[in-house]
């Protein structure tokens, strides 16, 4: 197994350093009242870590904010490794759609798997 923040390779132009860092230290904060995430907080602090998601949230405002409303899902994707975590979500995904009693359910499916599944 190897974890997506040991997979971390290359670090993404940064377009504002200031909101990227911003939304890092503010998912950090909330990792850290959370005793049951020590490890995510030690993965955070790595500087490669760090780096990449500065980036990303500099650029994304939408997983920035995705990751400030949910960051243990940012602790579990940070620390999961994605060859098992995505084909998991996955099968997840397509075990509730099936489910799903109607268009309208299943989009309410998709919505929330956008928030909650483990990528």
């Amino acid at each position: 197994m190897t974890a997506f923040a040991e997979r971390i390779r290359e670090i993404p132009e940064i377009f504002d350093a200031e909101r990227g860092g911003d939304v890092l230290a503010s998912v950090q904060k909330a990792l850290e009242q959370d005793s049951g995430c020590a490890r995510a907080v030690e993965i955070l602090r790595a500087p490669k870590v760090a780096a990449f998601l500065t980036a990303v949230f500099s650029g994304s405002p939408f997983l920035a904010a995705l990751c400030e409303r949910n960051p243990t899902l940012l602790a579990a994707c940070l620390a999961e490794d994605p060859e098992t975590s995505l084909p998991e979500a996955a099968a997840r995904l397509e075990a509730a759609m099936a489910q799903a009693a109607s268009e309208a359910e299943a989009w309410r499916v998709c919505a929330r798997s956008n928030s909650t599944a483990h990528y």
